[in-house]
């Protein structure tokens, strides 16, 4: 979403936010236990509590979010954790080991994907939705910005492979993200953007032709 917002017209940017604020209304339906922060192009989801419904509506919530956009031709990346998040609306003062790990990987994605951190993961066999067993998730290798561990204090926090987001919805159908994906690879004129494209289009053809390789098997 960042490079839509600084190579868009004003009225393109504002049009494209506003439908996101919409989207995340939508998403959370009645369930008021899940907020949002939001500041340029940057959105954080939270709840009020560390309860299990708590969570699995929050993961609810992001999921749908950022599928929905894709769909819709707005590229974004994004990633879940879990932890404890000091949030002072008033003030503008938000910060937490949960705001840092899902910055960090969310920002180092070279796709557009969204993941579960391994902290996210681990509540996810807490709250017994353990990521494995979910159709929406799929173990795969992410493709991390070379530079990501430049700096020492992230040396190591990158694994090689999360579970990532599957690009698929019940009513529309698996892989419903693919016209939209492969539209904005195509009017990409920047090598760097349109890899990230490449990435994704990649990942889903990948395990697209896994399904189809167990089925026939």
């Amino acid at each position: 979403m960042q490079r839509h917002v600084q190579e868009s017209p004003a009225i393109s940017i504002f049009c494209t936010l506003d439908e996101a604020n919409e989207e995340f209304y939508r998403q959370r339906g009645f369930d008021q236990n899940v907020e949002r922060l939001w500041f340029s192009d940057t959105y954080i989801f939270f709840s009020q509590d560390d309860s299990a419904a708590s969570f699995a509506s929050l993961e609810a919530t992001s999921r749908h979010f950022f599928l929905s956009l894709v769909q819709k031709g707005i590229p974004l990346r994004g990633a879940m954790a879990f932890g404890k998040l000091y949030v002072d609306k008033e003030n503008d003062i938000f910060f937490g080991k949960a705001l840092v790990e899902a910055y960090r990987f969310g920002e180092h994605q070279d796709w557009i994907g969204f993941l579960l951190t391994p902290s996210a993961e681990a509540q996810m066999e807490t709250v017994k939705l353990p990521a494995r067993e979910r159709i929406y998730y799929r173990r795969s290798k992410i493709p991390w910005k070379t530079n990501c561990e430049k700096d020492s204090e992230d040396q190591g926090h990158y694994p090689e492979n999360l579970f990532v987001c599957e690009f698929q919805n019940r009513g529309a159908g698996r892989d419903f993200c693919l016209k939209a994906l492969s539209q904005m690879e195509e009017r990409s004129e920047v090598d760097g953007i349109k890899r990230k494209y490449q990435n994704t289009l990649g990942f889903i053809r990948g395990y697209s032709k896994k399904r189809v390789d167990d089925n026939s098997g």
